[in-house]
């Protein structure tokens, strides 16, 4: 019975290595649609849905490999000889998981910091063109002669 359960660990450990992967290539798109010329907003909400989702298998994948952990935990500590290869599977498998993690968290924050400069640019880009907007009114404003322009005193109000 606990080889069934260690099996069911090993097969948790390996589906979880695979969405680190896939989490791993949606970072790379994310830092090339980040490095892209022209910024789209669609392309990288759509990538990030779609790490929200592998996110939420990989929360999945722990939740489950905590349950059946539980109940061979014992076994494994009192039978350590017994499961020897398995165990040394398993660890394997914890290692490169959190070697994976690292990358995926470094990988993370440049991404973030990227998003957060790319957003103060647009934000830029659009208080430009809000200012430009608001000078350009103003010149129309004061060519019409609404904010008492030049125009007024050109004209002889005595009648």
């Amino acid at each position: 019975m606990p080889e069934q359960y260690l099996d069911i660990l090993e097969e948790s450990l390996k589906k979880k290595i695979e969405v680190l992967n896939e989490i791993i290539l949606k970072n790379e798109e994310q830092q090339k649609i980040l490095e892209a010329e022209e910024f789209e907003p669609e392309v990288f909400d759509q990538n990030t849905q779609a790490k929200g989702e592998l996110i939420d298998r990989l929360n999945l994948l722990d939740s489950g490999f905590e349950k059946v952990f539980e109940r061979v935990k014992e076994e494994l500590e009192t039978n350590k000889e017994a499961h020897k290869e398995q165990i040394r599977r398993l660890q394997d498998a914890i290692r490169e998981i959190t070697e994976k993690s690292v990358f995926i968290q470094t990988t993370e924050e440049r991404n973030r910091k990227t998003v957060e400069q790319k957003f103060k640019k647009e934000h830029e880009k659009i208080q430009f063109g809000k200012n430009s907007m608001k000078v350009a009114k103003q010149y129309y404003n004061n060519m019409r002669g609404i904010n008492g322009g030049i125009a007024s005193a050109f004209v002889d109000n005595k009648q």
